[in-house]
């Protein structure tokens, strides 16, 4: 058996084997940085005033017909 060819196996063996680790610790940490940010507004929320008055309520009664269609 040549030790050149098995050496060049096992390097490259363990080049994918610490690509595929890299990639696995990357998808973690952004799923964690995702995880820890603050979430963000929802569509239907954006530019609504406080929700005191009857007319803000209709406002927004009105935006959620609009997305969700009735029967939906």
């Amino acid at each position: 058996m040549n030790t050149d060819a098995s050496r060049s196996l096992l390097r490259g063996r363990n080049l994918l084997i610490a690509a595929a680790l890299i990639a696995l610790f990357a998808a973690f940490g952004v799923r964690m940085w995702r995880f820890v940010a603050p979430p963000t507004l929802p569509t239907l929320l954006e530019g609504l005033p406080e929700s005191k008055t009857e007319a803000d309520q209709r406002l927004f009664q009105a935006r959620l017909t609009q997305r969700f269609h009735v029967g939906s």
